[in-house]
């Protein structure tokens, strides 16, 4: 089974990604659709030899065009939704099925296909707007870096069911799809690209001059050690803020930096709840939207010819 195919390729392209790698002959090429008859992006392909089976693997994040395209085993016959469905076990389908005991229905993981090699860990929040986020692990290159492609685990199921919504919906120039995954995805794929996204609290009452060694030293009060400090930049033309958000290590952290509400930074009674990067990603936002309009020139009217 291919999977990330470009909804524009056609069997032709598929023969050719995999010719390389295989001895035998390709059967047949099924392209799997969706209830309106578009192309989902998954393409079953049937080979002539158990050989060329295991060989295609080795194509495993082999590129269709600009494309990242996995490759894995599949169950003898390609479920509901391909051109040619076939009843009988059918030799030489990329051998083993993957399985999971796991109903993917009460899965909080969801897998992301198409990103920008640009993008970012704001941009997927973004994209998911008010979902919250939890952590991303992005798929890595054979060669070192993010492909396009990661698993996002949100803070509940009913949210990565809400994540959904999002398939085939754009970032930037590119579409993206989005699927759901076993919640051990998230673990398994590439460790070492792993995003954290939990740990947050927000700060409220700030001074305006407040230094990031000024919020170490409010929380070394309490024992807790930030990894990550945001504070959130004021709007032009309106009073500021004085918010800011902070990133911790673990949960545990997290409970003993609670421990610093309406403690003081100088004079200031500061005020400290929990919070998430999704809740940090939306302020941030608002303030940089309101610093791009005011950078806008002024309308200017025009009078009438007489």
């Amino acid at each position: 089974k291919l999977v990330g195919v470009p909804h524009t390729a056609t069997e032709k392209d598929v023969r050719e990604f995999l010719a390389e790698c295989i001895q035998g002959e390709i059967t047949a090429v099924l392209f799997q659709h969706d209830q309106m008859r578009r192309p989902t992006g998954t393409v079953f392909v049937l080979l002539s030899r158990e050989s060329d089976a295991l060989a295609a693997r080795s194509k495993h994040r082999g590129q269709i065009s600009s494309r990242w395209v996995e490759v894995y085993p599949v169950t003898p016959a390609p479920p509901a939704g391909s051109e040619a469905p076939q009843s009988t076990p059918l030799p030489g389908m990329m051998v083993q099925p993957i399985t999971t005991t796991e109903d993917l229905r009460f899965s909080p993981v969801v897998k992301v296909i198409g990103l920008p090699f640009s993008a970012s860990v704001a941009d997927i929040q973004n994209f998911f707007e008010a979902l919250v986020i939890e952590h991303i692990n992005w798929v890595q290159r054979p060669k070192g870096g993010n492909s396009d492609r990661c698993y996002v685990m949100f803070r509940s199921v009913m949210e990565a069911q809400r994540a959904l919504l999002k398939h085939r919906q754009h970032m930037g120039a590119r579409y993206l799809e989005v699927y759901t995954s076993p919640s051990d995805t998230i673990l398994t794929s590439d460790a070492n690209a792993m995003v954290n996204l939990t740990g947050f609290v927000r700060m409220r009452g700030l001074p305006f001059k407040v230094t990031n060694a000024d919020i170490v030293n409010f929380f070394l009060q309490v024992q807790a050690s930030p990894t990550t400090i945001f504070v959130i930049p004021n709007i032009p033309g309106e009073k500021p803020r004085g918010e800011g958000f902070v990133q911790f290590a673990d949960e545990a952290t997290v409970v003993a930096a609670l421990a610093a509400d309406k403690k003081t930074i100088g004079t200031r009674w500061i005020e400290v709840c929990k919070s998430t990067y999704t809740e940090y990603l939306l302020a941030n936002n608002r303030v940089q939207a309101a610093k791009a309009a005011a950078l806008q020139p002024p309308l200017q009217l025009q009078q009438a010819q007489p």
